[in-house]
């Protein structure tokens, strides 16, 4: 039923559409207001989203036909919507974009903070981090510039959450701490809920546990009192994990049982059930509990491989196989060390498939620009060659047909300049997905080269260095590794040394830790132990001690 009444709505609207592209006017035909358009397509939303794009775009070709600024500020507006609960969040920016060249924005500046905002958080979504950084700032001035202080400071949650994902956890706390102290003023509690939270994940990644907990602590209490269980679990998951890391074992396993009272709500939802069952298998890990912890962290891995999430089910998958040692040679530590391995690399292949996909919405984007800038070019000509009947009217034979002539040249050079428009974007479009294509195989060369002639082993390794070793340049290499690793050169280096160590402490214990930091590439013994220990949150010493205990 559902289905079909969205077929018939978008039907309706592509109908009214289709009226007004014909020519007819009011006097033909009896079309129905604007403004009942409009409220028709923002009523639809979000379920109909195809059927309120229709109706939005009849509206937007009677604005553009009849040059009506605040229609097109609202038509465009509502496109903005339609596309985004498409989830098409390119396109919906496109649209939002077109309402700032209206005049109707410049009288309206909380229309333009509001529009500023949802650009922010498309770009935000589609992870192009300094762009949504650049138009929350916006939305930040058109705020102030009306005196809209609430506004102001909610854009400043959502850049202290934006700077987290960033790694930029100074600014992350400067915003949200501006925010809490903004808001404890207003005596809003939801608001100040949500800056606690932000303020414990920063804290958390700076691995201040102490602090994070304080924090964590007071939005735990406000989301208990307002029974937003999903919040409150969330928090509750990061206290535990904050403890684990710090080794508080008894204070890990009395926040995790302060989720079984929720044990039904939890067995809902099936990321939050994967997630509880994952803690409770670390948990079991940590005390020395391998079996056990095995069973429940194979309850969880079948879980989470139902969400998609793969990071989570690589932390399941890595503390499963942690739950084998030191029996590494066991039939059910290769089974999962071969699903460990390969569900690692769907998501590079992922993350290679991703930015192919981000290329082709772009170059989507960019057509649909190109051929809305030919619409409206076409309506002008349109608009004046009517304009220009009058007149023809009452000229002789001769200057009607030199003025046909014209017209069909004109015609002739807008088709040609059509046609070479898209032979243009065509090349473009596939250049571009050369480009990511060779990135994407850059970095396997670099990644197979790295582990089959162990580069990292040399602690004069440079990026010159590898860059030679897989025939490319410095340049290309780091771009590469700065694209598919998210981190710099040096970073990229570390992980696998960092690595290797590992498994020289696990399986040579008898191994001198000089020794250890020589073969794995690092300089000294004392950069070693700095390296490993930002990497793992422990010593080599104690992470080799830990070994001997799973």
């Amino acid at each position: 039923m559902h289905d079909i009444t969205k077929v018939l709505l978008t039907a309706s609207g592509l109908f009214l559409m289709s009226l007004h592209s014909w020519g007819l006017t009011p006097g033909q035909v009896k079309p129905l207001p604007t403004d009942t358009l409009l409220n028709r397509a923002l009523s639809l939303l979000p379920d109909y989203a195809d059927s309120s794009a229709a109706y939005a775009e009849a509206v937007l070709r009677i604005a553009i036909d009849d040059n009506v600024d605040s229609l097109l500020f609202k038509s465009n507006q509502l496109l903005g919507y339609a596309y985004y609960y498409k989830g098409d969040y390119r396109k919906s920016n496109f649209f939002y974009k077109k309402t700032l060249g209206t005049q109707y924005i410049a009288t309206h500046p909380q229309a333009a903070a509001s529009v500023y905002n949802n650009i922010g958080i498309n770009y935000e979504i589609l992870d192009e981090y300094d762009k949504a950084i650049d138009t929350y700032l916006q939305s930040i001035l058109a705020e102030e510039s009306i005196g809209n202080m609430d506004g102001k400071y909610m854009t400043w949650i959502n850049l202290s959450i934006l700077s987290v994902k960033i790694n930029d956890i100074k600014e992350a706390k400067r915003y949200a701490r501006g925010a809490l102290r903004y808001f404890e003023s207003r005596q809003d509690s939801i608001q100040i809920a949500l800056c606690h939270q932000n303020l414990g994940v920063a804290y958390t990644m700076e691995q201040k546990f102490d602090s994070a907990m304080i924090y964590n602590q007071q939005a735990l209490s406000y989301y208990l009192e307002q029974d937003l269980k999903f919040d409150y679990l969330q928090i509750l998951f990061n206290t535990v994990v904050n403890h684990l890391q710090q080794g508080n074992l008894d204070l890990a396993q009395y926040y995790l049982k302060k989720a079984q009272p929720f044990r039904s709500y939890i067995d809902s939802d099936i990321l939050l059930s994967g997630t509880y069952k994952l803690y409770q298998g670390r948990l079991m890990l940590e005390t020395g509990n391998g079996a056990k912890a095995r069973v429940k962290l194979e309850e969880a891995l079948h879980l989470l491989k139902q969400t998609d999430i793969k990071n989570y089910q690589l932390e399941t998958l890595d503390n499963i196989l942690k739950s084998f040692v030191p029996a590494a040679q066991l039939p059910g530590y290769k089974n999962y060390m071969n699903e460990f391995r390969r569900i690692r690399s769907e998501m590079f292949s992922q993350e290679v498939a991703s930015n192919l996909s981000k290329a082709k919405v772009e170059f989507d984007v960019a057509i649909l620009e190109k051929n809305l800038e030919l619409q409206e070019a076409q309506t002008q000509l349109h608009q004046r060659l009517n304009q220009g009947l009058l007149i023809i009217l009452s000229l002789i034979t001769a200057a009607a047909l030199i003025i046909y002539l014209l017209w069909r040249k004109q015609r002739s050079q807008n088709k040609a300049l059509f046609q070479l428009n898209q032979d243009l974007t065509e090349k473009w479009k596939i250049s571009n997905l050369q480009a990511y294509q060779k990135h994407g195989d850059l970095f396997q060369d670099i990644h197979s080269i790295m582990e089959d002639k162990k580069l990292y082993a040399n602690p004069d390794l440079t990026i010159n260095t590898l860059a030679s070793a897989i025939g490319s340049n410095q340049k290309y290499v780091s771009e590469s590794i700065n694209t598919h690793h998210g981190g710099n050169f040096f970073q990229f280096v570390n992980a696998y040394r960092i690595e290797h160590a590992k498994q020289l402490l696990l399986r040579q214990p008898e191994l001198t830790m000089e020794a250890i930091a020589d073969s794995s590439g690092f300089s000294s013994r004392s950069t070693f132990y700095r390296a490993f220990k930002k990497a793992t949150g422990m010593s080599p010493g104690a992470y080799a001690e830990q070994g001997k205990y799973k």
